[in-house]
């Protein structure tokens, strides 16, 4: 819901020739070769990138998903080819955090607890074997996308401890870490209401939990059905999801408005805050309001949401809204 950590690929030095070791690779893998930027900023945790001799000062390398660095070189002493490779060196590994806030802070409070040594962004990024430890890199924006180089911070941190130990402390930490970023900022805590006359819920549910997860704003506290009154005191079913989150109120309804209204104008459900006990915040409280109507707001708001979403995401909310269309004309 708040991913706060994220590790990045392995990334290995293998002086051999480049026609061999690729010919082997592809007897297991999908093999991807690009530059060497492009290749580093799409890697997952779990896949590693090959250098090969001179692909350093050609500025490229090669992709192999899903692959460890052990299970390389397993593949090449079980096909007995360890003779053609003269050496391998293994990168320091790097972790991406995020910090909403006050980032300088954070970093030096981070720098502080671990004796890291504050280096250049782009040292970290092109230069990594020049490293210590392990390089920390920080961003505002949130990791289940790919993030552009100008959205990290410009300074990262050399930290000297092994890779899974200090992303273990990071990890337990980066709650704490985010509070003294947010300074005097508070958490807030509101209750989203599910409403749906036609009762599809667990289709509604889907769109808004896979929107929260996909924007990181916050953590899910617990959800739970819940009576609801309208005005004139007619019983309606409601599903309350509690979201603590560092984001305004005001922030969230503005989300929540761009999944009330499909791509036609259509209705597809009532999306409520509550905070505490009071009924809540109404579209009317909205900073972007300016005499627009409701239906105008949540098109922008729509507009807004899609925009910030990824890709596969999307793609899925439309689908989802299509499929409540056709539900609900059925």
């Amino acid at each position: 819901m708040l991913p706060l950590l994220r590790g990045t690929c392995r990334v290995m030095e293998i002086d051999m020739p480049e026609q061999l070791l690729v010919s082997l690779a592809r007897s297991q893998w999908t093999v991807t070769k690009n530059k060497l930027p492009c290749l580093l900023g799409t890697a997952t945790a779990g896949d590693t990138v090959i250098i090969l001799p001179g692909g350093r000062e050609r500025d490229e390398g090669y992709l192999l998903p899903q692959a460890s660095p052990e299970e390389i070189l397993a593949l090449l002493i079980n096909q007995g080819k360890k003779e053609g490779v003269e050496q391998v060196r293994l990168l320091p590994r790097i972790i991406l955090m995020r910090v909403p806030g006050n980032l300088p802070k954070v970093v030096d409070q981070i720098r502080e607890d671990f004796a890291g040594t504050l280096v250049p962004l782009e040292k970290v990024a092109a230069h990594r074997s020049e490293l210590r430890g392990v390089g920390v890199c920080f961003t505002p924006s949130r990791l289940n996308r790919n993030i552009a180089p100008e959205e990290f911070y410009p300074q990262a941190l050399d930290i000297p401890v092994p890779y899974s130990t200090l992303y273990q402390q990071l990890r337990a930490r980066a709650l704490e870490y985010v509070n003294q970023g947010m300074e005097n900022r508070d958490w807030h805590e509101v209750n989203i209401m599910i409403y749906d006359k036609y009762e599809r819920y667990l289709l509604q549910y889907k769109r808004v939990m896979m929107v929260l997860m996909d924007l990181g704003v916050g953590l899910v506290l617990g959800e739970s059905w819940e009576k609801d009154y309208g005005r004139v005191l007619l019983p309606l079913q409601a599903y309350r999801i509690r979201l603590f989150t560092f984001l305004l109120p005001e922030e969230i309804k503005e989300i929540l408005m761009g999944l009330e209204y499909a791509e036609d104008g259509s209705r597809l459900c009532d999306l409520d805050i509550r905070l505490g006990k009071k009924k809540g915040l109404s579209w009317t409280e909205s900073k972007k309001r300016n005499s627009r109507s409701r239906e105008e707001l949540a098109r922008e708001c729509r507009t807004k949401l899609l925009q910030n979403l990824d890709a596969r995401h999307r793609e899925k909310l439309v689908q989802f809204e299509e499929e409540l269309l056709r539900e609900e004309r059925s």
